[in-house]
């Protein structure tokens, strides 16, 4: 009777290390899986973090179209501050002066629709629109 009980405890002493043996590897599939999904996360708030430093401040560039016309415009759209630029120094020409303040306005649209083009196609695609 005593080998049907030596038995019976290394039955029960192998059952209880492969209960052992599966846990821990239960354990580190899980451990697996959270680093992954850490990781994961860690490159999405990166991706996030690079889009909020390449996004344009909509304040700054109606402030700089404000005070500093088509050259504030810079700021927002370097194509069209050049094109605000050369027709305000024409009309200026031609107006023989007067006519420069009348570029404010139009600097100012300008800058608000090319900064909110470029920070919508900059969420859309997460790429910065080239100019």
């Amino acid at each position: 009777m005593s080998e049907d009980v030596k038995k019976a405890d290394t039955v029960k002493e192998s059952a209880g290390a492969s209960s052992v043996q599966e846990q821990l590897a239960t354990s580190q599939m899980l451990m697996q899986q959270q680093m992954a999904q850490a990781q994961m996360l860690q490159q999405q708030t990166q991706q996030q973090m690079l889009l909020q430093m390449q996004k344009k401040s909509m304040a700054i560039a109606l402030v700089l179209a404000f005070f500093f016309g088509p050259l504030g415009l810079f700021y927002s759209t370097v194509r069209g501050g050049v094109i605000m630029l050369v027709i305000g120094i024409v009309v200026a020409i031609v107006t023989m002066g007067f006519g420069a303040l009348l570029m404010w306005i139009p600097c100012m649209i300008w800058a608000y629709i090319a900064v909110d083009k470029h920070n919508k196609q900059l969420m859309a695609t997460g790429v910065p629109p080239v100019e």
